[in-house]
């Protein structure tokens, strides 16, 4: 396994499951210290522990990422603990799919305090942690894990689609902001991806009376895609990796589209 992140201290956050644990599995393994950052306590040090048992080097720390109090805890702890940051995974994210008109108001405010708040307080948080470890090594870096829907409009899911598209132009600035101090931040648009969260989002179509069952949304969303099928949270936490490491020490601003070709056409 490539190790060219030997040294280097890496938060992943929502790193209890789904593409969030799967990205701390692969930055272990390429030699990262990881800090799993996450609600459910049980499910983080079970990856956790589970990285450990494979010979990497991890440790769950309990975050809500919507609480400036908790960012704060976390950082003291990196402090304490690691003294430096290099790497920073916001991945914790919430996705509902519902048409606007039955859409409350407390859809809207989960979606953007966990989807934009979220992120703007872990990139304030540590800014500083990354910022020294830049100047230290030359190179720091931000991921935010986005999405398709803030590339392209989707029907029944505007919430979504609004707190993505703001991710997208958010991480934009931030890269142009951050470019002279050698804090890189690109963006990971994934489509649909088999855990968890697309699970439930297919689910929730046939609640919404949209499919008559699991297995026909489920077809009818893989014909949508040209590679006919959903991406793994591997494939996706390969490409967040890439864009945490030194071998795209060059790229900053910008995004990578793993969605199977959905929005090629």
């Amino acid at each position: 396994m490539n190790q060219e992140l030997c040294g280097k201290i890496a938060l992943v956050t929502g790193a209890s499951r789904g593409v969030g644990a799967e990205a701390a599995r692969q930055l272990a393994r390429s030699g990262a210290t990881v800090i799993l950052a996450a609600r459910s306590r049980a499910q983080g040090e079970a990856v956790a522990q589970a990285i450990s048992e494979e010979g990497g080097e991890a440790r769950f720390v309990s975050l809500d990422v919507t609480s400036p109090e908790s960012w704060r805890t976390l950082l003291e702890h990196i402090e304490a603990h690691f003294g430096a940051l290099h790497i920073l995974i916001n991945n914790a994210g919430v996705h509902i799919a519902r048409a606007l008109e039955n859409c409350s108001e407390t859809d809207f405010y989960q979606q953007v305090e966990t989807n934009l708040k979220g992120v703007f307080l872990g990139c304030q948080a540590t800014l500083p942690l990354l910022r020294h470890s830049a100047s230290q090594c030359g190179d720091a870096a931000i991921v935010n894990v986005s999405s398709i829907a803030g590339l392209v409009g989707v029907a029944n899911q505007t919430l979504y689609n609004m707190t993505k598209g703001g991710l997208q132009l958010f991480s934009k600035s931030l890269a142009l902001e951050l470019a002279p101090s050698g804090v890189r931040v690109n963006c990971v648009n994934p489509g649909m991806i088999e855990n968890d969260m697309g699970d439930a989002l297919v689910k929730q179509l046939v609640s919404e009376q949209m499919f008559a069952d699991v297995d026909s949304a489920s077809r009818y969303l893989h014909r949508q895609i040209p590679l006919r099928r959903f991406a793994r949270s591997a494939e996706v936490a390969r490409a967040i990796v890439h864009l945490a490491s030194p071998s795209s020490c060059y790229m900053t601003g910008t995004e990578m589209v793993l969605d199977g070709g959905l929005t090629a056409g």
